[in-house]
């Protein structure tokens, strides 16, 4: 039986600083407005905070600025996925305990430990969510403390240079993978939640939580990664900032595993399509926007976490998460001391 998905089509990666000029020497940010020195576009805002990026005049030769992003995505990503694969043998270890123990009496439950009505109720509520949903919820507290933040001015420079995703600044690495949490607009930041909690669900319960997180952060960064590329080889300055290139890796993943589902557009009732008809749709917009050098969105970034998650799709589940048994057996030797018989 084909599975109806509520679909939304606006999923966005923005470069809030859309920068044209190599003669960029200033960005100046409030309220979700910007104007910079060598851009054609200048809004003048009541209060603004000068932010100057290390050097943006001065672009890489070849491909020098990609070695750091590319060895951190490869060892993030490798550290990610050892991780999950970590807390699942730590998950189904403590569970085979607590199986153990209540057999043989060990365990004892103790009842009503929460006092309070509210607190009763949030932990009654709690437990009744899935572990898909726990986890999507996680999630959605990280993007949102970060969504806070930056409504704070004393915090503007640290944001914009850690949570923002730019090959020319002066922090390259780390905020590859802060940016992927990072929304400045609700907009923005309800429409990639509203996408993520859509397809999550599927996506997480034939993962896994455990390999779905590691998953999720790779596709963030990986997307990033993507974004730096495309800046670097066109010597684009700009900032980017946003969750889509991990939840283009989500629906890609999902698109690829389901394709017949059928898909439905936010608030436009009656028009459906299949997850493969989406999926090629959305590829092949991002692939024109990259091509003719659109400024809304970061196609790169949509991009690459679309092809992360087809490739995790088609080749990565089996051939890298299939094969932890031997890194667990590492682990679990590590873990108890012990090893096996030969």
């Amino acid at each position: 039986m084909q599975s109806l998905q509520r679909f939304q089509i606006l999923v966005s990666n923005r470069p809030i600083f859309p920068a044209k000029s190599s003669n960029l020497r200033q960005i100046f940010f409030t309220g979700g407005k910007w104007t910079g020195r060598g851009g054609s576009s200048r809004l003048q805002p009541s209060r603004r905070v000068e932010l100057t990026p290390a050097e943006p005049n001065i672009l890489p030769e070849g491909n020098g600025h990609l070695i750091g992003p590319i060895f951190f995505t490869a060892g993030f990503t490798g550290s990610c996925l050892s991780l999950a694969a970590i807390w699942e043998y730590e998950n189904m270890r403590k569970k085979a305990l607590q199986f153990r123990q209540k057999a043989t009496g060990w365990i004892q439950r103790q009842q009503n430990l929460k006092h309070g009505e509210l607190r009763n109720h949030m932990n009654h509520w709690w437990n009744k969510q899935t572990e898909e949903q726990k986890l999507f919820y996680g999630i959605l507290l990280a993007n949102a403390t970060v969504l806070l933040a930056w409504r704070l001015p004393s915090l503007k420079n640290f944001m914009t240079l850690y949570f923002c995703s730019n090959p020319f600044a002066r922090a390259v690495c780390w905020p590859m993978v802060f940016s992927t949490f990072s929304h400045y607009s609700f907009l923005h930041f309800g429409a990639n939640m509203y996408v993520l909690q859509s397809f999550m669900n599927a996506t997480a319960h034939s993962m896994g939580k455990e390999q779905f997180l590691g998953f999720y952060l790779s596709a963030g960064v990986v997307s990033s990664l993507f974004s730096h590329i495309f800046k670097t080889a066109l010597r684009m300055p700009g900032l980017s900032l946003g969750a889509s290139g991990a939840v283009m890796g989500v629906l890609a993943y999902f698109c690829s595993q389901h394709p017949n589902a059928l898909l439905q557009v936010a608030f436009v009732p009656g028009f459906t399509f299949t997850a493969d008809s989406g999926l090629k749709a959305l590829l092949s917009f991002d692939a024109i926007g990259l091509v003719m050098r659109w400024k809304l969105f970061d196609h790169a970034a949509h991009l690459g976490g679309a092809l992360f998650g087809l490739f995790w799709s088609y080749w990565g589940q089996k051939e890298i998460w299939g094969r932890r048994v031997h890194f667990l057996q590492v682990w679990h030797e590590f873990r108890t001391g012990t090893r096996p018989d030969k």
